[in-house]
């Protein structure tokens, strides 16, 4: 029961909702109607000429602030709102993800910098691992060379 209710409220505020947001054009055509109506009472009937009526609608933005403001239907404010939220997301996120490739690219510096540290750190480790190994086989040599001399003289 309370949700055919809710639902009912729905309904009667979406219809109330368009009929507001149709209403300035049922105003303007109505008040056409009125002068072309005024025109005609008041025309001059032995003229038989017939006219052309044209209806602008002037929205001249000196005189909107003048008017007071008008009701907006629940749904196209909410929509005003969703698509405000939507730009202010959009550009935060524009943001964001400009500074996360920076960061990117400061990381990529950094690791390049890295690299190139750990390649020298492993040139001089094999630098030194042949000078290891150089000393190594001189020791080797030189007790060798000691062990045959040590030999010979017992």
């Amino acid at each position: 029961l309370i949700v055919m209710l809710n639902l009912l409220i729905a309904i009667i505020s979406d219809t109330f909702d368009r009929i507001q947001d149709s209403s300035e054009n049922a105003r303007n055509a109505e008040l056409l109607r009125l002068i072309v109506e005024y025109q005609w009472l008041l025309a001059d009937r032995e003229n038989k000429q017939t006219y052309l009526y044209v209806f602008h609608h002037d929205t001249d933005e000196k005189y909107q602030h003048e008017a007071p403001q008008e009701w907006r239907g629940r749904i196209r404010e909410t929509v005003r709102a969703v698509n405000s939220m939507k730009r202010d997301f959009t550009q935060e996120q524009e943001l964001m993800k400009n500074e996360i490739k920076a960061e990117i690219k400061n990381q990529e510096k950094s690791i390049k910098k890295q690299e190139e540290k750990l390649e020298k750190v492993e040139e001089l480790l094999k630098k030194q691992e042949e000078q290891f190994s150089t000393i190594q086989t001189t020791l080797e040599k030189v007790l060798k060379n000691t062990s045959i001399h040590q030999d010979k003289d017992d």
